[in-house]
């Protein structure tokens, strides 16, 4: 953190983040496109393009289309703290980078987090995307600018490969390594992390890290898939792990975790639950079958006992369900402060095998 806080372009770059490195990418193609060709070149693919160097940013909504002499054009999608989207590619894929032209362009998707591709690319829209990470970028500006003098220019560009290179370090150091570490960092370096402001991109990416070992177990067990995808959300500067399945129409089970607490919730959307003010309807239901709201393996899994887990409130400990509106119930246990990365993954498989086979006893005699 110290030698990122030293670095000048970290402190120009804090009110646009990603933006920012789109816009120092435009303009260094532009100002040393010779040089541009060296550290783009593995990503390049010759063909009769333009006779002149043209950049454009946010052109038919992609973030950098860069187009070099003798090369087809090169779509950059940007994701410095936002993360990958798969669904958005394959949009993109589709609408905006088809209607550049003739030219078949070549597709970059450059990001700090991993989008777990394996073989580093994926065919999304119909078009292969290639990804290409910070530390890929930074190492190969850093190359080219090896000889490079001193002009003004040129530092300017060192800099942004020293920045790129720094924040890739940060990110793979915290990377998810073992399910027997901590999820949650410890207080000192999460304050560290707020003050560089990178605290939410790195609790977003551990969290996606987490969901694609829980997906993996769940592949490995044979748990039916949810209608709804396993969930990585981010909300009150915390993330949020979920997985639903469709037990009846309008009605979802499921598990929530976040901030320590881990949730047993369904979502009930039918017309005569749905809505404000319909919460003691809702309870009603969840009340009727309460057996779902079973945390009985929570403690076996984390190891203390279920005393330790209960909810601070006393209506939580009573029973009643916390809600919010307009169709969603839950209840909650809190996991201790260092639950480990295994004991999440085994609590989701757990509560999403249980879930996958429920269904709500009205179902099972046919009077719904």
């Amino acid at each position: 953190m110290t030698r990122l806080d030293a670095e000048p372009l970290y402190h120009a770059s804090r009110g646009s983040k990603e933006l920012f490195h789109s816009d120092i990418l435009a303009w260094f193609v532009r100002t040393m496109p010779q040089c541009a060709v060296e550290v783009f070149g593995p990503w390049l693919v010759e063909s009769d393009g333009r006779s002149e160097v043209r950049v454009r940013r946010e052109h038919l909504n992609l973030d950098l289309v860069i187009e070099l002499p003798g090369f087809a054009p090169l779509v950059i999608e940007n994701k410095a703290f936002a993360l990958p989207d798969e669904a958005q590619l394959a949009a993109y894929a589709r609408g905006p980078v088809a209607r550049l032209g003739a030219a078949a362009p070549s597709l970059v998707l450059l990001s700090l987090q991993d989008p777990g591709w394996g073989t580093g690319s994926a065919e999304l829209g119909g078009r292969s995307w290639r990804w290409v990470s910070y530390g890929e970028l930074g190492t190969r500006l850093d190359a080219a600018l090896a000889e490079a003098d001193q002009a003004f220019d040129q530092q300017v560009a060192r800099h942004e490969a020293e920045f790129l290179q720094l924040l890739h370090r940060i990110m793979t150091r915290l990377t998810i390594r073992d399910d027997s570490e901590p999820f949650a960092l410890s207080g000192s370096l999460l304050n560290e992390l707020r003050r560089a402001g990178l605290a939410d991109a790195v609790g977003k990416a551990r969290a996606h890290q987490v969901m694609r070992r829980i997906h993996a177990a769940l592949l490995r067990r044979g748990v039916r898939a949810p209608a709804r995808e396993l969930e990585v959300g981010f909300t009150r500067g915390r993330p949020l792990l979920s997985g639903f399945w469709e037990a009846a129409a309008g009605v979802w089970v499921g598990w929530q975790y976040q901030d320590r607490q881990w949730r047993l919730a369904m979502i009930l959307s039918s017309p005569d639950l749905f809505g404000r003010g319909k919460h003691p309807a809702r309870a009603e239901f969840a009340l009727a079958h309460h057996d779902f709201f079973d945390f009985t393996r929570v403690p076996e899994i984390v190891g203390v006992p279920e005393s330790a887990l209960l909810p601070r409130s006393s209506r939580a400990r009573a029973g009643e369900f916390n809600k919010y509106d307009p169709d969603f119930l839950y209840r909650y246990r809190v996991l201790p402060e260092r639950v480990t990365v295994g004991e999440i993954v085994d609590l989701a498989v757990e509560c999403s095998s249980r879930a996958a086979d429920w269904f709500p006893s009205p179902v099972r005699d046919g009077t719904v």
